[in-house]
């Protein structure tokens, strides 16, 4: 009956002889690490095994490259090769980059980490920069430290993040003059966006908020705010998309020079130009063409070809002359066609493209490049 075999499975249990299975009982002495599951059978040094015993400190992450990366440097235009650390905890990550800024036209080296061990967090940084058109016989130089205040309030198929960061920048030019200058900068961004699908370029949904304050300290060199918002919107098929985007600038009175952190219209020069106010807006819609989904072994993965075309306009207070002579209305309408692939199993994915754009004011067209924007203008 049922209480004659609970007693029996109690007294097996009981029984002294009732053992548990070793795996490792067939395997040789010198190999055996254990007796059974219980733990050594006797004290073996630990240089018997491959590993070591360490104390673990925090800051040991900052020197710990585990990672290659292709990022973007901080003006958001060009291309950069990172080597990223971090702490086992997460608490510190640093990351070491090189690249080609094409907003600028200078070539770019630089570090930067954070340190979260407690909040806010720390965020540091320091860039070299020589001009392509100058390279290595002109070297500046900037140096920053400030705190972050990230927020996340995901949920569900929601990401909500908002994040306030306030840094103390200083500008050195090194060669071949020398000059100091040194500044506050504080951005405040809020973002709601729908996750994306696998094959979603875009968010089929969100809107981004960005501002940002720029004040310097001692000589006002510079003095300016900007405000953006960037809005999601579904197409008219899968995986298509929307993309709204508006930007306004500002150059307080005070300022000795113009600055300003939003690109002109695709097809003109960005490198240097301002005006006492910029509003600038864009309108794109994204598409997908092919998603080839082709590998050659290791070393090249295609994922997607993928399509945008383009509406940008820029308003701005008096005109701008770069190069050639700048209406205070700019504009530029175009297609850009993109492959998103992946080399040497690096997991970011990289983007290149090439852009087919007609400047409506000069009426001249112009074929480019999307990442180094080199390229010809046709008459």
């Amino acid at each position: 009956d049922n209480k004659t075999i609970e007693e029996n499975e109690i007294n097996i249990i009981a029984d002294e002889s009732y053992k548990h299975v070793d795996y490792f009982e067939g395997l040789q002495k010198e190999e055996e690490p254990y007796s059974g599951f219980l733990g050594p059978d006797k004290e073996i040094p630990e240089t018997d095994y491959d590993y070591q015993i360490k104390n673990y400190y925090p800051i040991s992450g900052l020197f710990n490259l585990h990672s290659r990366w292709f990022g973007t440097p901080v003006s958001g235009s060009g291309i950069t090769l990172d080597f990223l650390a971090d702490g086992i905890l997460n608490n510190t990550a640093s990351r070491l980059y090189t690249g080609y800024d094409s907003k600028y036209s200078e070539m770019v080296f630089g570090a930067s980490g954070y340190y979260s061990l407690f909040y806010p967090i720390l965020i540091y940084g320091a860039e070299l920069q020589t001009p392509v058109t100058n390279f290595f016989k002109e070297y500046t130089a900037d140096l920053y430290a400030g705190f972050l205040l990230p927020f996340v309030f995901s949920e569900g198929i929601v990401n909500n993040t908002l994040s306030l960061q306030s840094i103390y920048l200083m500008n050195t030019d090194i060669y071949p003059t020398q000059s100091f200058k040194s500044a506050i900068q504080s951005e405040v961004s809020w973002s709601i966006t729908e996750k994306k699908a696998k094959k979603d370029i875009i968010p089929n949904l969100g809107v981004v908020l960005d501002s940002e304050w720029y004040y310097s300290v001692g000589t006002t060199y510079y003095n300016f705010a900007y405000a953006g918002i960037k809005s999601y919107l579904p197409g008219f098929f899968e995986n298509n998309g929307f993309t709204i985007e508006i930007e306004g600038n500002y150059n307080f009175d005070n300022a000795l020079y113009y600055y300003s952190p939003i690109n002109l219209p695709r097809g003109y020069s960005t490198s240097d130009y301002g005006a006492t106010f910029i509003l600038n807006t864009s309108v794109n819609y994204t598409f997908p063409i092919a998603y080839p989904d082709f590998a050659i072994g290791s070393f090249l993965y295609l994922s997607r070809l993928y399509m945008n075309a383009f509406v940008d306009t820029a308003i701005t207070s008096e005109s701008i002359n770069v190069i050639k002579d700048y209406n205070s209305f700019l504009q530029s309408v175009g297609l850009e066609l993109y492959l998103t692939f992946n080399i040497f199993n690096f997991t970011n994915p990289l983007e290149m493209g090439v852009r087919v754009l007609y400047d409506t004011m000069n009426q001249e067209f112009r074929i480019e490049d999307t990442v180094f924007l080199l390229g010809v203008t046709l008459p």
